[in-house]
């Protein structure tokens, strides 16, 4: 039997193994062991491709979770920050006042600092006698440096 490839004018006489191109018949079109060929090929690049869509979703789901995993890194370490700086301002005695007998670093109306405490309403030096000068801010001691063991 005479085959024709597709694209070409000319006849040639073609074999199952070509796969260059589908060949069909003159009379009646492509043969059923050419069309199973050419669909196991489809077959095999569409396999092909959906592996390679899983592995760029893979991919893809792996940086998202990454980049949300830093996002939260950098929020939690901004918040930690923050509160840091919360630590180190000086408080007005106007907005708040701190704990009574909790010594703290004392900002007075002459400029001087010193440490001291609340006690019953009377601002106090940590030798316990009552300061005369207006307290005018207050602020926690910072944390110690933590040292290697």
């Amino acid at each position: 039997m005479k085959l024709t490839t597709e694209n070409t004018e000319s006849t040639e006489t073609a074999t199952p193994e070509t796969d260059n191109f589908i060949l069909t018949n003159a009379e009646f079109g492509p043969t059923d062991y050419q069309w199973r060929v050419h669909s196991r090929r489809l077959e095999t690049e569409r396999d092909k491709f959906k592996k390679k869509q899983r592995e760029n979703s893979k991919g893809i789901n792996r940086l998202v979770k990454l980049n949300e995993t830093i996002l939260e890194e950098l929020i939690a370490c901004r918040q930690e920050r923050e509160q840091e700086k919360a630590k180190a301002r000086w408080i007005s005695t106007d907005l708040a006042l701190p704990d009574d007998d909790a010594t703290v670093l004392i900002h007075m109306a002459d400029g001087e600092v010193w440490t001291g405490f609340l006690d019953a309403g009377t601002w106090r030096y940590v030798s316990g006698d009552s300061i005369e000068a207006e307290v005018l801010h207050w602020r926690p001691f910072p944390e110690p440096p933590e040292v290697a063991k």
